[in-house]
């Protein structure tokens, strides 16, 4: 999955694997992944990959992730509507009993 926008795009995969200049799936791993897909669980877990390029993005706590939405994310489309929704999803997110398995806001 493609997140963002035109020219600032980044992709959530299940088992990122760089292959051939672009990134994909390993599919050979997939059944081993054990949180639920596209989740704040998930992207924890791999990060968000850099099209066409060997980089990732990689948070190593939900927090880090939250900042990484709000501030960058969010924050580039100027919409102070969005940003309004933003603070309540990383509020709704802080406050969940399980945060890991709250499904990704895009």
């Amino acid at each position: 999955m493609w997140i963002g926008q035109k020219n600032a795009s980044y992709g959530l995969l299940v088992t990122p694997r760089f292959s051939n200049g672009n990134w994909e799936n390993d599919q050979s791993e997939i059944r081993h992944f054990k949180k639920n897909y596209w989740t704040i669980g998930h992207v924890v877990e791999t990060g968000l990959v850099i099209p066409f390029t060997e980089e990732k993005i990689e948070f190593y706590d939900i927090e880090q992730y939250l900042s990484f939405f709000k501030n960058t994310m969010v924050r580039a489309s100027g919409s102070q509507y969005e940003m309004a929704i933003a603070e309540r999803y990383c509020d709704f997110v802080r406050n969940s009993e399980e945060p890991e398995n709250v499904p990704l806001l895009i």
